[in-house]
């Protein structure tokens, strides 16, 4: 994720709120008044990120899922499969 945020163009990292940078309720807090006050902003994080997350409207408007080229460990799909 750093990797690919520090690949990121400048006008795009204006937009950028990335998991990480700060806990996450105030990341959504933030992300939320800005999109109020009329602006873009763009979340950038892992799975985790979206865990108990409800972003009506405006607040969430695409949503851009990269797979990653390996299974979560401790996922019960991957413990099935490798047990």
């Amino acid at each position: 994720m750093n990797q690919v945020k520090a690949k990121i163009t400048d006008k795009v990292k204006r937009l950028l709120l990335v998991q990480g940078d700060m806990p996450k309720q105030e990341l959504l807090k933030k992300h939320k008044a800005t999109i109020d006050d009329g602006y873009g902003s763009v979340l950038f994080g892992v799975a985790s990120l979206s865990e108990g997350v409800d972003l009506p409207g405006s607040y969430l408007e695409h949503v851009v899922i990269a797979k990653l080229p390996f299974s979560v460990p401790d996922s019960p799909i991957y413990k099935g499969i490798i047990l």
